[in-house]
């Protein structure tokens, strides 16, 4: 189906989110989908949210719920019927590499992304481990990584960054350099200083949305952006998300008397406004749009 994530459509005029893998609650039969939280980046997840509402099954995202799962696949052939290439986001609903989806259900999924290579597959995931690894080094050790599949990392601060740079240093030697490697800082929770960084080809960044969404403090996105630029990769501001720079940062009015609309941040007191959608937050940084994508054939 369509999506509204503007980066999705990896430089290509459409765009899509493709899911085929589904859950079912086997106590009540609804249809939704399925994952488990793995750091604290993943508090307000997004998909969590539409999962519980009247979209989803209810389940929580949490390993107490696995007990009420049965995982299904769904659309497995979708992209192959769409003939007009398109840039497709898979398993937004998910993390295609959790340990709860079995490698058998895992490789129909990838089975359609390698078949598929007029499209362009964008794989995001948390799981920046060992078993991800083990996974794509079988799968790829015969036959070259599909050029068509963009792989990613979601990192929310320092520390997840840190766990996971060798991981991305290991993928780059597996997809070669002609693959696009990315990393999606957001929910951006944290700063991130990115030396060492420098084999990627994309970084998108992106505020938290959602009703107890944590600001993202100026200063990281664009710290991010000035890292790209002085390294020649591409980048990408996705959102501010529920937060928004108040004023150019000067002062609230009156943080007392409106403690839910207003936050200081530190280290130096930047204002920070809470806005009542998304989109209301803009996507301008310092008053400029910045969409940019690798450049690939």
């Amino acid at each position: 189906m369509g999506t509204k994530i503007e980066w999705a459509s990896l430089g290509l005029p459409r765009r899509e989110s493709w899911n085929p893998i589904g859950a079912v609650d086997i106590e009540t039969g609804k249809r939704g989908w399925f994952c488990i939280k793995k750091n604290e980046a993943c508090r307000e997840c997004y998909a969590e949210s539409m999962n519980r509402g009247r979209l989803g099954n209810g389940l929580r995202y949490a390993v107490p719920d696995l007990a009420r799962v049965r995982l299904e696949l769904y659309n497995i052939d979708q992209p192959r019927h769409w003939r007009i290439p398109r840039g497709i986001f898979t398993c937004s609903m998910t993390d295609l590499f959790g340990e709860f989806i079995s490698d058998e259900m895992r490789d129909k999924v990838m089975d359609t992304v390698d078949a598929a290579h007029w499209h362009r597959f964008a794989l995001l995931t948390k799981r920046a481990e060992q078993p991800t690894l083990d996974y794509l080094t079988a799968r790829y050790a015969e036959r070259p990584f599909p050029r068509h599949t963009w792989f990613g990392i979601s990192i929310g601060n320092q520390a997840h960054a840190d766990q996971s740079l060798w991981f991305m240093q290991k993928m780059r030697d597996l997809v070669g350099p002609d693959v696009v490697l990315w990393v999606s800082h957001g929910p951006a929770i944290g700063a991130v200083d990115w030396s060492g960084w420098e084999f990627i080809d994309w970084l998108a960044t992106e505020g938290e949305s959602g009703p107890r969404a944590r600001p993202m403090h100026p200063a990281w996105p664009r710290a991010d952006r000035n890292w790209c630029i002085e390294n020649g990769i591409a980048w990408y501001f996705k959102q501010w998300g529920q937060w928004t720079p108040h004023l150019n940062g000067s002062k609230p009015p009156d943080t007392a008397h409106a403690p839910k609309k207003f936050l200081r941040l530190e280290p130096d007191g930047v204002s920070m406004r809470r806005v009542a959608r998304k989109k209301d937050a803009g996507r301008k940084l310092d008053g400029e749009v910045w969409e940019q994508f690798p450049a690939r054939p």
